[in-house]
């Protein structure tokens, strides 16, 4: 847990504690999510979710049991859980903004407590100008400037839309490993230009997902995202992949 705390050394403790939760309750933590600015992100890893959740997991929630779950460490120290939940129809949860493309399907969603997210894939190959203009377009602001440049594959793009009381607050554009260069490429142009505080959380985080199964030549940077806030911040993470010796590793963030 050291890894993804050096930035916020208190925060090992708690952390450490909520994984051994999720962990003896058969949950398996499979990504560790790096942000910048990563005092606003603080610690994040995903696990599977058990049939039977720790104690402490809180109530049912309405969408029924979720397949994923999300820990990160608030400001204050606590541990929170996020649920998600594999999502592929609409139904009636969703209602999608006017200009998203029809080539897209539903893959994930999120409800955690004021705020609803809806994670979509995106099919065409396209050039990566094109899609992150049209998405962040759904909000009204210009696309974020990005580092490496994701290329043209079929499927390899993605992107959320976040809902904060039912009013659009968020874009987030996705681009997973088959867009991307290789891990030490994006590891020289995602930390190019970041505050030093930043740029050690992410080599932090980098170096420990490394240190899983290392003889493997699997990407560690499963996806990288960018977000644009309706207020105008923007703010970007990496999603790194934690690999087991026993197979080759599980799927970014965004499952397909």
């Amino acid at each position: 847990m050291n890894a993804l705390t050096v930035s916020r050394p208190a925060d090992s403790v708690a952390l450490s504690e909520g994984v051994r939760a999720w962990l003896a309750a058969s949950g398996e933590f499979f990504e560790a999510v790096v942000g910048c600015p990563i005092a606003r992100y603080g610690p994040r890893l995903t696990l599977t979710a058990p049939a039977d959740p720790p104690e402490d997991a809180g109530p049912e929630h309405p969408w029924g049991p979720p397949t994923w779950v999300g820990l990160r460490v608030g400001a204050d120290g606590t541990v929170a859980s996020k649920p998600y939940h594999r999502m592929r129809r609409l139904g009636d949860r969703f209602t999608l903004p006017a200009g998203v493309a029809g080539d897209v399907r539903p893959v994930m969603a999120a409800w955690h407590a004021d705020t609803k997210e809806l994670y979509l894939r995106s099919t065409p190959a396209e050039r990566w100008s094109v899609f992150a203009a049209r998405i962040a377009a759904l909000i009204g602001a210009e696309p974020p400037a990005c580092s490496p440049l994701p290329r043209p594959s079929e499927g390899s793009f993605a992107f959320s839309l976040r809902w904060t009381d039912d009013e659009l607050a968020a874009v987030t554009l996705f681009a997973d490993d088959r867009s991307l260069p290789r891990d030490d490429e994006i590891a020289s142009a995602w930390s190019d230009g970041m505050e030093r505080v930043d740029a050690a959380a992410y080599a932090a985080a980098y170096a420990g997902v490394c240190a899983f199964a290392p003889s493997s030549t699997r990407a560690r940077h499963g996806m990288l995202g960018w977000t644009v806030e309706a207020n105008g911040q923007s703010h970007r993470a990496a999603s790194l992949r934690v690999l087991h010796r026993r197979d080759a590793g599980r799927a970014a963030q965004i499952p397909d």
